[in-house]
């Protein structure tokens, strides 16, 4: 389910789902072939690691911020967008661990963001066909990979275990949206 939301200076566009890929490089170039106002950047990545719909708008907020600040860890914004999603500054990490990769029935997601909304739900809809998205309603994370998430953002079972069961995925949000703010703060 396609969500449109509107930011100060512009509209971010996120959708998760399934796909299979058989040649990323492809799949990538289609990407970039997305074009928008001169303002707009569209980035495919996996969600195999994203806890929910708010930690990838968190990260797409990050970035646009550092975009205005000037303060990109990358010339390109999509590189900073999955940089900031990973929580880390290596180029390396973000690319190997939220890239797009080949494989079957995967869990994928696209973000986009542009000045019109118009423009974000169409730069999002290209997007879709692009990865032959399947999409979900919503993005939730299965047993296995929560577990996986709090491996990767080191979230230690002694600091989750201190929470009753429905307070344990608000401790990891919070937790990981602190570690995409605190890289701003280490730039």
């Amino acid at each position: 389910m396609m969500k449109i939301q509107k930011l100060e200076n512009g509209f971010l566009g996120i959708e998760t789902g399934t796909t299979t890929i058989k040649e990323p490089d492809s799949v990538l170039k289609k990407l970039s072939l997305i074009k928008g106002a001169s303002d707009a950047w569209i980035q495919g990545f996996s969600t195999r690691r994203v806890l929910n719909e708010i930690h990838i708008g968190f990260a797409a907020y990050q970035t646009n911020v550092a975009i205005w600040r000037k303060r990109c860890f990358s010339p390109v914004p999509a590189l900073d967008f999955l940089i900031r999603l990973s929580g880390q500054k290596q180029v390396t990490h973000a690319i190997r661990d939220f890239g797009i990769k080949e494989g079957a029935r995967q869990p994928t997601g696209i973000v986009a963001f542009a000045l019109d909304k118009t423009d974000c739900r169409r730069m999002i809809n290209e997007g879709i066909v692009a990865l032959d998205l399947k999409p979900e309603k919503r993005h939730v994370p299965s047993k296995e990979q929560l577990e996986e998430i709090r491996q990767y953002f080191y979230i230690t079972r002694f600091a989750s275990e201190r929470f009753p069961p429905s307070a344990k995925t608000r401790f990891t949000e919070s937790t990981i949206l602190e570690k995409i703010a605190l890289l701003e703060l280490e730039h």
